[in-house]
């Protein structure tokens, strides 16, 4: 079925426009996945069976032929780089390279910047690529227009959702798959945050539903899906191969404003513009401050 005829199928009354989403959607997010790995970390002595313990979310990247990870910046102030990795069956992979990090507790402008940009070893990305893909630099929206549709896709890996079986000592992961809109442009300034540099996404936790039956979803908490991509989606009539554009990535949780504070994704390009010395151009939108 084409763009038209589901068009058609949807003006005629044959799909409903919820059910037109939830696939696109399901199909967004397989895509998505590819990309998006759940980091762990192990006891510093832990060299043999090791206990990995579910922490954050991160995504890969290649810029350039040059293979990154980035994530959250507060990820690497509590854990030592060592000790963090991506498991692959049972296979505990630490992610050996050189990583750079905004430390979210040194200003009030890295509080709202907090990204992790680890360039990767050969050996480790090309173990990564086993089970994983890398993001490449034309499906990054360097320059996103922030839309005011609910046209927002953040996928990633909270802790809880990942468990061991006990029968198997086998990890069973569930991602936490949620289509959002931003939040109104007055939280901007109640939370001293700027839209150049920041994303607001609304999430209420009682209102995420599973597209399949309606239902709410229980225990939809989002800890640990932090260094996660915030993906915007062209289209929910979606007809060959997908693109979702990588807009941002996710770095806290306002509580009490039922918000997700992501952060642009062009200040990681100016990480790896000035830290890592990529030829790319500079943003437009913001330059980080240690220019």
């Amino acid at each position: 079925m084409n763009k038209l005829e589901k068009l058609k199928a949807i003006l005629t009354g044959k799909q409903k426009p919820m059910e037109i989403v939830g696939k696109s959607v399901d199909i967004y997010a397989k895509e998505i996945l590819k990309y998006t790995p759940q980091l762990y970390t192990k006891l510093s002595n832990e060299t043999e069976n090791i206990i990995p313990q579910a922490e954050a979310s991160g995504i890969l990247i290649e810029v350039k032929n040059t293979r990154f990870l980035i994530t959250a910046g507060h990820f690497l102030v509590s854990n030592t780089p060592d000790d963090i990795g991506i498991m692959i069956e049972d296979m505990f992979y630490v992610l050996n390279g050189i990583v750079k990090y905004v430390n979210p507790s040194e200003s009030e402008d890295a509080d709202k910047t907090d990204i992790a940009v680890w360039k990767l070893e050969d050996d480790v990305a090309n173990a990564l690529s086993s089970k994983y893909s890398f993001l490449q630099y034309e499906d990054i929206d360097f320059n996103h227009i922030v839309s005011s549709e609910s046209k927002y896709l953040i996928v990633g890996f909270p802790w809880r959702n990942t468990v061991e079986k006990k029968e198997t000592k086998k990890l069973i992961v569930s991602p936490f798959v949620f289509l959002t809109k931003a939040s109104a442009k007055n939280f901007y300034k109640n939370l001293n945050f700027d839209q150049h540099s920041n994303i607001l996404l609304d999430y209420r936790q009682m209102k995420v539903k599973n597209f399949g039956n309606g239902m709410v979803q229980a225990n939809k908490s989002p800890e640990g899906v932090s260094g996660c991509g915030v993906w915007y989606l062209p289209t929910f009539l979606i007809n060959g191969t997908p693109k979702p554009k990588l807009v941002g990535q996710i770095i806290e949780q306002n509580k009490l404003n039922s918000i997700l504070i992501s952060t642009r994704i062009h200040l990681v390009l100016e990480v790896l513009r000035t830290e890592f010395e990529i030829d790319i151009p500079a943003s437009s939108i913001t330059r980080l401050k240690n220019e």
